[in-house]
């Protein structure tokens, strides 16, 4: 799972569309926030915030 995401974050840094350095394993452990959002009208807008939240981040 880190070998893909690596990918894909390098992909996108090339891209320009996410700020260079940013480790695979962080993006996991934020992606497992998401897993744990109840499965309910709450939950699924609890992961929208945190989904804006964490693209912010990784934006350049």
């Amino acid at each position: 799972m880190t070998t893909v995401v690596r990918q894909l974050l390098e992909a996108c840094e090339q891209a320009g569309e996410v700020r260079p350095g940013i480790d695979p394993v962080d993006v996991i452990m934020l992606m497992s926030c998401l897993w744990r959002t109840p499965n309910s009208p709450e939950g699924i807008a609890q992961a929208g915030r945190l989904m804006e939240l964490a693209i912010d981040g990784l934006r350049p």
